[in-house]
């Protein structure tokens, strides 16, 4: 009977620590969006460092969530980043392309008849 009872214990404390790590990661997931859809909707005021920071971010989280080492992707992306300020061509070349980005998200304004 007293190991029926240890196993049950054991099950219950798996069960709340089960609990405790889907709210722990659902709190870092909805925390991830949150700042992701603060970064788009400041979309054409990004820097090629904000959105490195939004990869790394959801990488960070990505990772803690599916319990991967994704520090190598997150590498990697800082890399290009740090590629793309130091070209001076490159880096110009990016700022008009969220500048076109940004000019095409803008909804059109309604001509007065």
């Amino acid at each position: 009977m007293a190991e029926i009872y240890q196993r049950l214990q054991k099950v219950e404390a798996q069960e709340q620590q089960a609990t405790k790590n889907v709210l722990e990661h659902s709190l870092k997931a909805a925390l991830v969006g949150q700042e992701l859809k603060k970064l788009i909707e400041q979309y054409d005021q990004l820097s090629i460092d904000d959105i490195i920071e939004g990869i790394s971010l959801a990488l960070n989280v990505s990772g803690q969530v599916l319990g991967k080492d994704l520090s190598a992707l997150d590498q990697q992306a800082s890399g290009v980043g740090a590629n793309i300020k130091k070209d001076a061509d490159l880096s110009a070349l990016f700022d008009t392309a969220l500048a076109e980005i940004n000019a095409a998200r803008k909804p059109k304004k309604a001509k007065n008849p």
